[in-house]
């Protein structure tokens, strides 16, 4: 985790986690290194990254409140 960086985890323990999903400025990055081959996706698409940002937003907010 980043320092300053807020991170929580709510797909439950079982469940499998196969990308991590970052959203930094314009940008949205995806890695996944759970099997080979290993990938690293940068997109760079200014509406797309808001808009995840936002659905992160949202997702953080339901965690937050218990839903």
């Amino acid at each position: 985790m980043m320092k300053g960086r807020k991170g929580r985890e709510w797909l439950g323990r079982n469940r499998r986690r196969d990308w991590k999903t970052w959203v930094v400025g314009e940008y949205l990055v995806m890695v996944s290194t759970r099997e080979r081959p290993h990938y690293l996706v940068e997109i760079h698409h200014a509406v797309l990254s808001h808009n995840m940002r936002e659905v992160f937003k949202g997702i953080w907010q339901d965690i937050e409140k218990g839903i």
